[in-house]
């Protein structure tokens, strides 16, 4: 009995919504790696300030999640791959505009590591890219 309630209790909670926002918060943990380590490498190692470093970063991350996420996560078998992409990152650029915001005032004005900043700026942003990306670049583009 026990068994069975916890079984019928995650098929509620667990439907393709939560499913797709789990893979989604997996592809772009992997992005966000590569985005955190961009801007690290180009803010340390080539003394970029971090403003500029966040916003090659951010775009080099978002490559690998348009891809992972087309093909694995939405399953998405549009040919549409201009148009579809150009949505995906008309979504992303406007994701980056309000990281570029936040990570400024992190930065700026409560001292915080150019790295943290980051990473509390990708946590805000998500639920915003995964809800435009899911309805405009997937959703559009069938």
């Amino acid at each position: 009995m026990g068994g069975s309630f916890f079984k019928w209790k995650f098929k509620i909670t667990c439907g393709n919504e939560t499913k797709l926002f789990i893979n989604y918060l997996l592809i772009g943990g992997f992005s966000s790696l590569i985005d955190i380590g961009l801007l690290y490498f180009l803010t340390e190692f080539f003394g970029l300030w971090y403003f500029y470093s966040s916003i090659i970063s951010y775009l080099g991350g978002a490559i690998p999640n348009y891809t992972l996420n087309k093909c694995f996560n939405f399953k998405n078998k549009s040919k549409k791959i201009i148009p579809q992409f150009t949505a995906f990152l008309l979504v992303s650029v406007s994701g980056l505009f309000i990281t570029q915001i936040l990570i400024f005032l992190f930065v700026e004005f409560f001292n915080l590591w150019y790295i943290i900043a980051k990473i509390i700026t990708i946590a805000a942003v998500i639920f915003w890219n995964f809800y435009g990306i899911k309805k405009i670049a997937f959703g559009i583009f069938k």
